[in-house]
């Protein structure tokens, strides 16, 4: 099977469906996505306007566990002990985003856990550095070398800093103030005040992301006119009941796809290329 570059006038990509792309919504990457940082990669896309696109790896595991960033912040886990880190993208992997359900049941193998406290008012930024993890014991999926951070004031100031897409009315910055429900029940933050209160008595549905995934204008539609994308509404039970390494098989059966059926073939010298 032949695949066309998409065409390079903007008009045109503003034409097809998918420039209208509903957020939030998952992405589900097709055989031909050989970008190691995205193949078989599960994106819970958030924004997507004519600035450009962003939103998480759902699921890639670190091998950091959430308790050691948190020690970096002196703060206690009070969840599962061995709870990892997910990879959320490349870009800026040393700032964190918690994503979580709330009102599920926490899980917790801590004496003093109550299986209380699922609720959260205030956004969290998360600020850890991994000093302690040599850089040979470091299989991150990649993450960077540098330290892992996050910083007081959110996330969303740090993206500014390094010329990520932050609009003052952004998911991005306003989860740097408060909780934002995304779907269901479904939020994100990124304040630390807020991560600690979700430490204290963790929901059994949590997950703390490392980076994100970030497209440039226009380059994730042409992504998407190249059928390297298939979408699939956002279901909580998706993305926090299965297990990582069975959720891309998971979510194409999710919308009538069987994994194993799916068309594969090379494309040519424009794989895809999110940031």
């Amino acid at each position: 099977m032949t695949v066309h570059d998409a065409p390079d006038d903007a008009d045109h990509a503003a034409d097809h469906p998918s420039d209208t792309l509903e957020t939030p919504v998952l992405l589900l990457a097709m055989p031909q996505v050989v970008d190691p940082f995205f193949q078989k990669s599960v994106i819970l896309l958030l924004e997507h306007d004519a600035s450009g696109s962003w939103g998480f790896i759902i699921n890639r595991l670190t091998n950091i566990p959430v308790r050691e960033i948190l020690e970096g912040l002196e703060l206690d886990w009070h969840g599962v002990r061995d709870m990892l880190t997910h990879f959320g993208g490349p870009v800026q992997p040393q700032v964190g985003t918690v994503l979580y359900q709330r009102g599920s049941a926490p899980v917790v193998d801590l004496a003093d856990g109550d299986g209380d406290g699922a609720t959260v008012r205030f956004p969290v930024a998360l600020e850890a550095v991994d000093d302690e993890i040599d850089d040979d014991e470091r299989p991150t999926n990649g993450l960077r070398d540098d330290d892992l951070r996050m910083a007081d004031n959110g996330a969303a100031g740090d993206a500014a800093a390094e010329g990520a897409p932050v609009e003052a009315d952004s998911l991005a910055a306003r989860s740097a103030t408060g909780s934002i429900e995304i779907a269901d029940g479904m939020f994100m933050t990124q304040h630390l005040g807020e991560l600690a209160r979700l430490a204290e008595a963790p929901p059994g549905r949590f997950r703390l992301l490392l980076g994100y995934a970030g497209w440039d204008h226009g380059q994730l539609v042409k992504e998407l006119m190249r059928h390297d994308w298939v979408a699939a509404p956002v279901r909580p039970e998706l993305i926090f009941g299965s297990e990582p390494s069975e959720l891309w098989q998971d979510a194409f059966r999710s919308i009538g796809m069987d994994p194993a059926s799916l068309p594969t073939w090379t494309p040519d010298d424009n794989a895809t290329s999110a940031n």
